[in-house]
């Protein structure tokens, strides 16, 4: 399997004074972590260096997830954005491609809501509010299938650790490459069938609303329902 890790200029969606909006690739940690491997933050703020002093983080992806990234350039930018993001006024919007699940099992639009808890590495959906369990909430939409694989639309609702990735695994469609989560479908190193398509946010200082989009990696052209579509 091909290695998504490989260094390379940042691809930046859009730029102000105000924020910085990135397409970060699979396989890079979004933040410094104890093994002390190259992150996104850092390569943001090297690059920026002499010219701003703040990056804020205002949103996060998986190491293995690719897609739109949010920062913020301004601390009042870094708190209004903290603040929408909070009060769920930001729409995110994913795309996943998932084996077909149980036999027999329809694959419909749905709004799941439910509870997940967070473990050490990990997150996992119960099905009652037990201790530690928060609420999760989620709408999934398949948008294309073929005989083996389903591309799912995929728009959070709520903000929790790994929750697409766990609430598909439970509604039995484990996204591919994702083995933490049981798919047992191989796809890219250092990668999952799991992309952040766009973010749609009021813009810190003006209030303009904006969405920003980011193109799907390369290598999603492996999957036939993928290609030549605008989602």
């Amino acid at each position: 399997m091909r290695c998504m890790t490989k260094p390379g200029p940042l691809h930046i969606l859009y730029q102000d004074r105000h924020v910085l909006v990135v397409n970060k690739p699979a396989g890079l940690l979004f933040q410094g972590d104890r093994t002390g491997r190259p992150h996104l933050l850092g390569r943001i703020k090297a690059d920026l260096t002499g010219k701003r002093h703040f990056v804020g983080m205002v949103q996060r992806l998986d190491r293995v997830v690719s897609g739109v990234s949010l920062f913020a350039l301004t601390r009042p930018a870094a708190s209004a954005l903290a603040e929408d993001f909070r009060k769920r006024r930001v729409d995110k919007h994913y795309l996943a491609v998932c084996p077909h699940g149980p036999i027999g099992a329809a694959v419909m639009e749905k709004t799941f809501r439910g509870y997940i808890r967070r473990l050490h590495d990990s997150s996992l959906v119960v099905d009652t509010p037990a201790l530690g369990a928060q609420t999760v909430c989620m709408h999934v939409a398949p948008l294309a299938a073929d005989k083996r694989l389903v591309l799912f639309s995929i728009k959070p609702i709520t903000g929790r650790k790994h929750q697409i990735r766990a609430v598909m695994a439970y509604l039995g469609y484990p996204i591919v490459g994702d083995k933490k989560y049981g798919s047992a479908r191989p796809f890219m190193q250092d990668a999952i069938a799991l992309h952040c398509l766009s973010l749609a946010f009021s813009h810190p200082a003006t209030g303009q609303g904006m969405t920003i989009e980011a193109p799907l990696p390369f290598y999603w052209d492996s999957f036939s329902l993928c290609r030549s579509r605008k989602w």
